[in-house]
């Protein structure tokens, strides 16, 4: 994202509200565009997580954006011929950041179509501000 495209995107959400917009309205409208634009899933899931982000600056719950992010990776997974995948809590190794309900999901198994169906994760974590770190890697 340049300067321009921020800019852009800022001038026509001013013209939209009728004043100037906050700065997160800007960033949430790029984002959209990002998610809109059929752009690759890398860039998509990217952009999932970075409203998550901005959704937990505003203290919104960021599990709904997370599970888009999840749910565009395990498709992307599926395409490339994956077909099953583990839970790997954050980087596979459990810490002490890790809340239990990550703890206990590691290192589950799962066909790739019964992960799309439940999307076990992303979980309501505890001990880390209510951010899951949780991933999906192909088993």
């Amino acid at each position: 994202m340049s300067k321009r495209h921020f800019d852009d995107a800022r001038s026509e959400l001013a013209r939209q509200f009728g004043q100037p917009p906050g700065f997160y309205d800007v960033v949430w409208r790029i984002l959209n565009s990002v998610v809109a634009a059929g752009r690759p899933a890398a860039d998509v899931e990217n952009a999932y997580r970075e409203m998550a982000r901005v959704a937990s600056f505003e203290r919104k719950d960021p599990r709904p954006h997370l599970a888009h992010a999840l749910a565009t990776s395990l498709q992307a997974m599926k395409m490339r011929g994956v077909k099953r995948v583990a839970i790997s809590s954050y980087a596979g190794a459990p810490d002490s950041s890790t809340c239990e309900a990550c703890r206990s999901l590691h290192g589950t198994k799962l066909d790739i179509d019964e992960a799309l169906a439940t999307l076990p994760i992303p979980n309501k974590c505890t001990d880390v501000g209510g951010w899951c770190r949780c991933e999906y890697a192909p088993a």
